[in-house]
């Protein structure tokens, strides 16, 4: 046997003797791979999964944050327009004074409410204690004003004049209200059988501020000075600051003051002084003349020598006669007399 021969027989014996393993390793390695494969499928199914919980999470935790943020703005809406409403109702766009010698001023809003209410004077002080007015129409704050003052006895016959003054910076609701309050003031004396006397005004409170604050009066009753004195300069601030509102509509009234700016209703109680009539005879009688002798007559009220009197002039014979005389007492103050050319 040659030793090719051999060789060849030991191959066969040992292929004989090994097992053939390789188709069943090969299945073997392709079976693991398909698990492996199937398992990373899986796997990526699971994380799929995942991936949807997450994206679901974030998108309720997405509308919860929308809900949470429109929620704020609807709260945000809300307060803002609460607090639109209270800068309303809180915003004083007119003041309104009342003067009489009490002096009471009452802030309002737009839709007329009644925002503060003060005495601007002791008496004022007075006129509106035990009074809440805050939150009441302007008319209806005026009805309980006013019935409070006939109450303290600062209206009747023998003083019945009032001085309504408003400061609105648009004219044209402020002439409303002026024109509004005067006539309801007029309807609450009138029922209690008053004949009021109204003056009323459109007041620039900045111009007068400074003197109203010298003087301790009400901003209307300085506007009301000054418009007197620009019709006559012959009276000063300092004596008119003195009188009484029913004193300064008799002499607004005066033919001689021709006051501008100033609306006036009904006349002025004169019931506290001696009248026209006496006023006539004491100057007469001071005079030496007799009345059928008289003419030229004429009298007005007038304020002179700190007090309110009766100017009376007349002529008799040929000589003019001018007589000062004090309104309340009947004292004669003054007078002149001068021969006609």
């Amino acid at each position: 046997m040659t030793d090719h021969e051999l060789e060849l027989r030991l191959k066969n014996a040992v292929e004989a003797c090994t097992p053939d393993v390789l188709s069943k390793v090969m299945a073997e390695c392709d079976n693991y791979q398909k698990k492996e494969a199937e398992k990373k499928k899986q796997e990526k199914i699971i994380d799929i999964s995942h991936i949807h919980e997450r994206n679901r999470a974030k998108e309720k935790r997405g509308w919860k944050r929308y809900a949470s943020m429109a929620a704020m703005l609807v709260l945000m809406i809300g307060a803002g327009a609460f607090g639109s409403m209270q800068y309303q109702l809180k915003h004083v766009v007119s003041i309104v004074q009342f003067d009489v010698n009490p002096s009471v001023e009452i802030r309002i809003n737009k839709s007329e409410e009644v925002v503060k209410a003060v005495g601007l004077n002791k008496d004022g002080e007075e006129i509106l204690s035990g009074m809440k007015l805050a939150g009441l129409d302007i008319y209806t704050a005026t009805n309980a004003m006013i019935g409070s003052l006939l109450k303290h006895g600062y209206i009747d016959e023998l003083a019945n004049s009032i001085l309504l003054s408003v400061e609105d910076e648009d004219s044209v609701r402020g002439l409303e209200l002026q024109e509004g309050l005067t006539g309801e003031i007029e309807a609450i004396l009138k029922s209690a059988s008053i004949n009021a006397s109204i003056l009323s005004q459109h007041v620039d409170g900045n111009a007068v501020d400074q003197v109203s604050q010298e003087y301790g009066i009400s901003h209307g009753k300085a506007s009301l000075i000054e418009s007197i004195l620009k019709s006559n300069s012959n009276y000063t601030f300092e004596e008119l600051s003195k009188l009484s509102v029913n004193e300064l509509n008799l002499i607004v009234s005066n033919p001689k003051n021709q006051v501008e700016g100033v609306q006036a209703t009904g006349n002025a109680s004169k019931t506290a002084y001696i009248g026209e009539e006496k006023a006539n005879q004491i100057a007469f009688s001071h005079a030496g003349v007799e009345e059928s002798s008289v003419y030229q007559l004429e009298i007005e009220m007038d304020y002179e020598y700190g007090s309110m009197v009766y100017d009376v002039e007349f002529t008799s014979g040929e000589k003019e006669y001018e007589y000062y005389i004090d309104a309340k007492s009947g004292e004669v103050l003054e007078h002149e007399v001068e021969s006609e050319d």
